[in-house]
């Protein structure tokens, strides 16, 4: 199952791509995908997040008391909740509580970065994998195995982050998130326009299958409509 994990910033980005690794850990049907890590070199950087978009059953929002406001991460928020059951978004807390949460990123479960929130958040990503979702047992035993390492990666990446990095300008994250709904409303107009095709070619099928029935019959009933019949299908 496909896991949207959305970051803004530097702090942000070193807790998605914990949680990138973590996860499969846990739960091995789990594919999390994070933008920093899995566009390939060259590709278009809106045109394959609208892609991942598209395949995600669940996303994971990282959040921090620097980057709850940040543009690029409300908007990933906004695609997210429009591509996915809303209860499968959730935003994961770092030096946060809930009540510290604003903005449109509280429509969202909040999941703070403890033992107790983060076993909530794996349990609704689990749920999501239907028929191959792990038994509680199961689940909560791998969780206990794990958490630990998720527990000491997520103490000790302050000590490591240059919060001090260039920040891009507004008009070029505004080119980006535009760039981005673009891409996104031209995949929905392709899927549509590939579902008129289909219909009218089905449409098409049955117009054309009536009208030979249509010819047999008549070719049945006399000699003169045999005729019509073999001028009509075959000359």
């Amino acid at each position: 199952m496909r896991v949207f994990i959305s970051w803004s910033g530097p702090l942000s980005r070193q807790i998605a791509l914990i949680l990138r690794e973590w996860l499969p850990q846990v739960i091995q049907a789990i594919d999390p995908w994070v933008s920093a890590e899995d566009i390939e070199k060259g590709a278009r950087w809106s045109s394959e997040i609208a892609q991942q978009l598209q395949d995600t059953k669940a996303g994971v929002i990282c959040v921090t008391p620097g980057n709850q406001e940040a543009a690029w991460l409300n908007f990933e928020a906004g695609a997210l909740s429009k591509a996915v059951d809303a209860s499968r978004v959730c935003t994961y807390l770092f030096r946060m509580v809930l009540s510290d949460l604003i903005g449109p990123l509280t429509q969202f479960q909040a999941t703070e970065a403890t033992k107790d929130d983060t076993r909530k958040l794996v349990g609704t990503l689990n749920k999501g994998l239907g028929a191959q979702a792990l038994s509680d047992n199961k689940l909560n035993m791998s969780f206990d195995i794990w958490w630990e390492k998720l527990e000491s990666q997520l103490a000790q990446i302050s000590a490591g982050v240059n919060t001090n990095q260039p920040k891009r300008g507004l008009e070029d994250m505004v080119q980006e998130v535009l760039s981005l709904a673009r891409e996104q409303a031209k995949s929905i107009e392709e899927v549509k326009m590939r579902q008129h095709l289909s219909e009218a070619h089905q449409l098409e099928r049955q117009q054309e299958a009536s009208r030979w029935a249509s010819y047999d019959s008549f070719r049945g009933s006399s000699n003169i409509g045999g005729q019509l019949y073999t001028y009509y299908r075959f000359g």
